[in-house]
């Protein structure tokens, strides 16, 4: 079905750029069918990217993480593989960047919290 869908917005598309139009509609059953498969392609998008092993974990701890739990918010990881830690999980983001990142805000963190302590006095 979304095949079919997807072909008549393509279609639409090139009516209105012939055309000059600037503008489409699109009905709402239509959009809702496509959003899924354009969200799915951004997923599978950063996925294609390079990625860096990180180690090993535990499946169960792993999907306790993913669970909604409170008491579940960090896991082990291990550089080697065993029986009970044998997923491998990778980094997809650039680690030196976020580290830059991390530093950053803790920056702004200390600075706010000495704006505070220093406007109190």
């Amino acid at each position: 079905m979304s095949q079919e869908i997807l072909a008549y917005v393509r279609a639409l598309v090139h009516r209105a750029q012939n055309e000059g139009a600037r503008r489409i509609e699109l009905s709402v059953k239509d959009l809702s069918e496509l959003l899924p498969h354009a969200e799915a392609g951004l997923y599978r998008q950063r996925a294609d990217k390079p990625m860096k092993p990180a180690g090993w974990v535990s499946p169960g701890a792993l999907r306790r993480l993913n669970s909604k739990r409170k008491g579940d918010r960090a896991i082990k990881l291990l550089r080697f593989k065993t029986d009970e830690f044998n997923t491998e999980v990778f980094f997809c983001d650039n680690l030196r960047d976020k580290e830059q990142e991390t530093i950053a805000a803790g920056q702004a963190k200390e600075a706010a919290k000495a704006a505070l302590e220093g406007s109190s006095v």
